[in-house]
């Protein structure tokens, strides 16, 4: 996505829309007297806390033996290496944590003590991000500090409650306030998760020390924490969805609503950007494109596991959606402090099976086919877009298959981050980061031109230009052609006929002979050739299968198979990264300007079943047959967006 041009104001350009709420926001008069604790909760209870967390005793215990282990545990010193901090900034919050659930006075001792050591830190900013002097790390450092400072009230003496306060005025609110009107970093003018995870912080940094700091100073950082949200919240696609995918989006947009939790309840009610479209719709993306065991579709930089209980959970009390507050009841999860009031519980849930088995988010470009809501259906995962979003990989076209606990066909997902081997750097065709297999095309389920993948840049992208849902079938089309340097045309149709048959059908053409490869990324689990243009595998656990079959091109015309294996080691910021790719591609064997691949698939939950299905060329489109219990048709016909189902002739 292209960085916008630097505003020329200290707060930017005002947009219409957002001016209800800074004129709320001018309007309120903070109060100078501040009853603590009160940024999570009703302001001076702690009994609340404690009586509302006793429903999920588990939940305790994780505290309790958090705070032990900090406890036991050294105080790190900045000759340990600043990712120390990082520890640091859990253990103090955990302490805090406890006290104020227990009122255990080591906790307390330790959380002083550890808070100390964070703020005699020379600098929390991580060495990858240098030369910021404001970061994702210190957005946590600023945060935790806020917490130790709110929950730990009542056992702090004056002097450390204005040590702490100071700390957070000097290094936290009055920093950013002055980056942000002189635009002095990168990260004011972003429009991706750092925006709203370093503003929401900041914000609730200034919001914790309103009593200590000059009004007009917490105003103006309130704006502008207000603004980058707001401007965060506008980036949200029209139907909801997010373009660096489900775990930035449960990161970035979970920090925006934690502040906006904040601010709601601070300003009672005054400030609400929960009013802001946005939120009324993006539950739907965490809703459809998290699979029925709480992985989800991780495209580009994504992790594959996400629980946004707590953030569905506010999300469906917010706007009184029935249908988040069933994510929330499908994958329950103990709130943290923060969330600890985020759920609505006269809230009912709703029945998933009466939504929609199609949904395309069209800002994003991803859409989701499925069979059905229930736990065993099978969904399928597509994804276009923008290579430049941030966290993209160069995936266009690609898709996933999953049935239950199972992805059958899969996408790279995450590869860990490494800045010392320029990870970000994203300069084509020299940017490293291209380098990196699971980023690159080669590990993903889409197609490569004579081995060779998609460039990133300014309009190579990839439009998902039809998705509808019928009766007994859905289908999306996508048109990557201008994600590949060297392709005249690559639009790829995937029907899905319910409840268990993929077909993906390539459109293809290249401006020269080219070597079309047609892959798929697999569970490392082993594949099996029945034949050429046959093969099948089955999960570790034997519970589903995916048989798969190459229609077009036929072996007449020549036909490559292979499945191949990659391994990959590399130092990776944090850890030594080791992962692994399988795939299974179908070629053609003699080089063409042109060539149309047809695949069916088919999974099963019990012994595997080839996909009844057949393929017949007709002019200018191709017809496709399912030979279950009777006959049905479908035609794609070339240059058209949509699959059009023809017959049903009863078997």
């Amino acid at each position: 996505m292209p960085i916008p041009a630097l505003p020329t104001t200290p707060f930017g350009v005002i947009k219409e829309t957002w001016k209800p709420w800074l004129e709320a926001l001018e309007a309120w008069q903070p109060s100078r007297e501040v009853v603590r604790p009160h940024l999570y909760q009703p302001a001076g209870d702690r009994n609340i806390v404690r009586e509302r967390l006793s429903a999920f005793p588990g939940t305790i215990e994780q505290y309790r033996k958090a705070a032990e282990s900090a406890l036991e545990a050294e105080i790190l010193s900045p000759d340990k290496g600043l990712r120390a901090v990082g520890t640091l900034i859990g253990r103090a919050t955990a302490c805090a944590n406890w006290w104020l659930l227990s009122l255990d006075e080591r906790a307390a001792r330790r959380a002083w003590e550890i808070s100390l050591a964070i703020m005699e830190w020379p600098r929390w900013v991580a060495d990858e991000h240098l030369p910021l002097t404001i970061d994702l790390k210190s957005a946590a450092a600023v945060q935790a500090l806020s917490n130790v400072l709110d929950r730990m009230s009542d056992w702090l003496q004056p002097d450390q409650k204005a040590t702490i306060a100071n700390c957070l005025q000097d290094r936290g609110v009055l920093p950013f306030v002055a980056i942000h009107d002189s635009h002095g970093e990168w990260w004011t003018y972003s429009l991706h998760n750092w925006r709203s995870v370093i503003d929401g912080a900041f914000g609730i940094a200034a919001i914790a020390v309103r009593d200590t700091l000059p009004t007009d100073m917490v105003k103006r950082a309130l704006k502008h924490s207000v603004i980058g949200v707001l401007t965060v919240l506008d980036q949200g696609d029209e139907d909801g969805g997010w373009y660096e995918g489900v775990s930035y989006w449960s990161y970035g947009i979970g920090e925006a609503v934690q502040f906006m939790d904040v601010l709601q309840r601070i300003t009672e009610g005054r400030v609400d950007l929960f009013t802001h479209p946005y939120i009324g719709k993006t539950g739907d993306f965490c809703l459809y494109e998290t699979w029925p065991d709480g992985r989800v579709h991780n495209w580009g930089d994504c992790g594959d596991r996400v629980n946004a209980a707590a953030l569905m959970a506010r999300l469906a009390a917010a706007r009184q959606r029935s249908d988040w507050q069933a994510y929330v009841r499908k994958f329950p999860a103990a709130p943290s402090i923060e969330s600890l009031f985020w759920e609505d519980p006269s809230l009912q849930a709703s029945d998933l099976a009466s939504l929609p088995r199609a949904k395309h988010f069209r800002g994003t470009q991803v859409a989701v086919i499925r069979s059905g809501w229930a736990d065993d259906d099978v969904i399928v995962g597509l994804k276009a877009g923008e290579t430049t979003a941030n966290h993209s990989h160069l995936d266009m076209g690609s898709f996933v298959i999953n049935c239950g606990r199972h992805c059958l066909v899969a996408d790279a997902g995450h590869w860990p981050y490494a800045h010392s081997l320029g990870f970000f750097d994203l300069d084509f065709p020299d940017g490293a980061r291209w380098d990196f297999p699971g980023l690159a095309t080669e590990c993903h389920s889409t197609i490569l031109m004579d081995g060779q993948g998609q460039q990133y840049g300014e309009g190579r992208d990839a439009v998902i230009v039809a998705c509808a849902d019928g009766d007994d079938y859905a289908y999306a089309t996508i048109d990557a052609t201008s994600a590949y340097p060297n392709a005249a045309r690559f639009v790829r149709y995937v029907l899905l006929i319910r409840p268990d048959t993929i077909v993906v059908v390539d459109d293809l053409a290249s401006p020269s002979r080219c070597r079309f490869g047609w892959r798929v990324v697999v569970p490392e689990v082993p594949v099996r050739g029945n034949s050429i243009k046959e093969w099948s595998l089955t999960t570790s656990d034997g519970s589903a299968s995916l048989s798969i079959r190459c229609l077009l091109p036929g072996e007449e015309n020549g036909l490559l198979a292979e499945v191949s294996q990659l391994a990959a080691s590399y130092p990776a910021t944090s850890t030594q990264a080791n992962p692994t790719c399988q795939t299974l591609t179908f070629s053609n064997l003699v080089r063409a300007r042109q060539a149309t691949f047809a695949v069916a698939m088919r999974v099963t939950r019990g012994p595997l079943m080839p996909p009844a299905i057949e393929v017949e060329r007709i002019y200018r489109g191709l017809k496709i047959h399912a030979l279950n219990a009777g006959k049905e048709t479908w035609a794609i016909m070339w240059g058209e967006p949509g699959v059009r189902k023809l017959t049903c002739t009863p078997g």
